[in-house]
Parts: structure tokens; sequence; C-alpha cells
């Protein structure tokens, strides 16, 4: 008995591999044929309809979110530019009453230095026209 020379023939006295014999193909390619179909049908019938109401739903439920963030997004605006209108408010009556008392302050500090370099206290009409002068400046 010879012995084969390539690797791709069969021994002597042995058959190929059955799926490459030619007289396995068209039985091969009937149930090719079939497999196929079942699995497109089950795949267009079922499986891809499944996964479209899955993307479907997944697309609803993200633009419902993003609705209600936009809308979540706009009142805390809203509420923002009120407690900032409210601090803003606060601080303009705060500053007011500030300089309000600048003045007085001014006059008691310019009467407790005049006091203190000289002895004696300065009239109260003469401190407030100083500091009227130093004002207008």
């Amino acid at each position: 008995m010879a012995e084969p020379t390539a690797h791709t023939e069969a021994p002597a006295g042995k058959h190929a591999f059955p799926p490459f014999e030619a007289q396995h193909f068209p039985s091969q390619l009937l149930w090719l044929t079939l497999t196929f179909i079942l699995l497109y049908v089950l795949m267009s019938r079922i499986a891809l309809p499944r996964i479209a109401s899955i993307f479907a739903e997944r697309s609803k439920r993200i633009a419902d979110d993003l609705a209600a963030a936009h809308g979540f997004n706009k009142r805390l605006e809203s509420e923002l530019n009120a407690r900032l209108a409210a601090a803003e408010r606060s601080i303009a009556a705060t500053r007011t009453a500030a300089m309000g008392n600048v003045g007085s302050i001014a006059k008691e500090t310019a009467t407790a230095i005049v006091e203190r370099l000289i002895g004696t206290a300065p009239a109260e009409r003469e401190v407030a026209a100083a500091i009227g002068e130093v004002g207008k400046r």
C-alpha cells in the first residue's frame, strides 16, 4: 500500500470526510436552505420586533426624562433668580443702612481724634462741615 504524498489526500482504502463528498451536497444544501429560512422567519417575526419595541421604549423614556429635566431646569432657574433678586435687595438695603451710618461714624471718629489731639472736643457743626467738604471731593 502506498502512503499519501499530500495532507489533502485520504489514505488508501479510506473515504474522505463526509461533508466534503459530492454525494452529500444536495442534502447539505437542502438543510442549509431550510435552516436559513427558519432563522430568517424567527428573526423577522420574533426577535427583531422585540428589539425594535425595546429601542422605541428606551427612546421614549429618554425623551420623557429629558423633558422632565428641562422642566426642572426652568423651575430651578426661576427659583434661583428669585433668591438672587432677594439677596440683591438685602445687600442694597444693608449698603444703604451702612452708608447712612458712615456719616455719624465719621463725625464720632473725627470728634474723638480732634479731642485727643487738642484736648477739647470741637463743635458738632464744625465737624459736620468738615466731613461735608471731604465728602464732596
